[in-house]
């Protein structure tokens, strides 16, 4: 199944996003096929004892206690330089970051493993993290383990998301040359990028633009994020169908619209389809009445709007 240009009839769970919905963690599979099954309710899959981290730092980076200069993400590669010889791939193995929590503190992240993924992500890199543990001071695994006891990986993404629900800039994503973030797999902001919308690919037809934007546009549609203030409309496990006008996506359902989204949440709404939001509440998101429209999903909107992604969705 080539989940990145088949239509994704094939069931893709909507991975609800926002850290807080509950600790508990659903199985997560790192096979690709597998992308398509429930995985949990969160944007990103870091929560540690009800605090989020919203960050890792570039400066500052050791390896057998040395400083790593230079450091950055070079199409989800992590590259740096110590002694005049460059950093990449395994090599990485034991290095020390800095990671930024919401409360303010920080905590000591440790880089285990590094591999690119199984066709059609052999372009992506993913990596194995740990955290140390602030009491024991052992370390264990920042994305959990899965059901046979594997460390979760986590593919890195430049910048910062924010985790905040119900609130102006919720969800959003914000450009930070010196932070990174921890996206774990079979989470939303991970499996937009195992998706196709890989933020260092040039746009299809637009080479002066990257996929940054529809990887962001894609959290949102995963999490049924409408009103783009970090609140999520769907639950575990719905199927919907999403594509794109740059072949990343096809349309390959015959499904009624949903929506049509942005970075910043969704352009329009369907007003007659059942929603997912109905699932969750009998009362509609607030930005529902200004965002229903009966002509959302007009194809001509790719180029007519700031529209970047379409869903639909069959109750």
């Amino acid at each position: 199944m080539n989940l990145n240009r088949s239509a994704l009839l094939a069931l893709l769970t909507a991975v609800v996003g926002c850290l807080g919905t509950g600790d508990d963690d659903d199985s997560v599979s790192q096979s690709t096929e597998q992308l398509i099954n429930p995985n949990g309710v969160r944007l990103n899959g870091v929560r540690l004892n009800g605090i989020e981290l919203n960050g890792v730092r570039l400066n500052g980076v050791t390896l057998g206690g040395s400083t790593v200069t230079g450091v950055n993400i070079q199409n989800s590669q992590l590259v740096g330089t110590t002694g005049g010889a460059t950093i990449k791939g395994q090599s990485w193995a034991s290095a020390r970051f800095i990671g930024n929590l919401s409360d303010g503190t920080t905590i000591n992240l440790r880089l285990d493993s590094a591999q690119t993924l199984a066709a059609p992500n052999a372009d992506v890199w993913a990596y194995g993290v740990s955290y140390q543990n602030k009491t024991t001071q052992g370390w264990l695994p920042l994305c959990g383990t899965d059901t046979s006891g594997a460390q979760v990986l986590s593919i890195m993404v430049p910048g910062v998301f924010n985790y905040q629900q119900g609130v102006l800039g919720g969800g959003s994503y914000s450009a930070d040359a010196t932070q990174i973030t921890f996206a774990c797999r079979a989470t939303a902001i991970a499996k937009c990028v195992e998706l196709g919308y890989k933020y260092w690919l040039p746009v299809p037809g637009d080479s002066s633009k990257t996929l940054l934007n529809h990887m962001v546009t894609c959290t949102r549609v995963l999490r049924a994020d409408y009103c783009g203030d970090g609140n999520s409309w769907t639950i575990d496990g719905t199927p919907i169908n999403i594509y794109d006008s740059r072949g990343i996506q096809a349309d390959g359902a015959n499904w009624p619209i949903e929506a049509e989204w942005q970075p910043g949440g969704a352009n329009c709404m369907s007003p007659t389809n059942y929603e997912r939001w109905q699932n969750v509440s009998p009362t509609a998101p607030s930005c529902f009445a200004a965002k229903k429209n009966a002509t959302c999903g007009l194809a001509i909107d790719f180029t007519t709007t700031s529209t970047l992604i379409m869903d639909e969705y069959q109750h």
